[in-house]
């Protein structure tokens, strides 16, 4: 068995072309393996997409880490720490929710 030896590091506002690049593999994996063939992923997306996420991981107290291999990025995630509804305390108490808002790994 090989072990690849991975590190991690918090994204910074100049690792956004990165964040957009590795996006845009991702929206063009998923377009692939869509079996319906629904996923269109049309140009403008990914950025609308990352514009987004960056939106919620500051108004959330989000978090953005990449993974690197050998000081290359192999991969990255997104979380948020969503602020929990009247609505969702009385159904489930009082959490903290957390969710991974997106996933990407070479």
């Amino acid at each position: 068995m090989v072990y690849m030896k991975i590190t991690f590091r918090e994204y910074k506002n100049k690792d956004k072309q990165l964040l957009l690049g590795l996006s845009n593999k991702l929206a063009a994996h998923s377009k692939q393996i869509d079996p319906l063939k629904r996923v269109l992923n049309l140009p403008g997306f990914v950025e609308i997409d990352v514009a987004e996420m960056l939106e919620n991981v500051q108004k959330y107290r989000g978090k953005i880490w990449f993974a690197e291999h050998e000081r290359n990025v192999v991969g990255y995630i997104i979380g948020a720490i969503w602020v929990q509804s009247d609505k969702n305390k009385l159904e489930i108490g009082s959490h903290i929710l957390g969710e991974v808002l997106d996933l990407y790994l070479k």
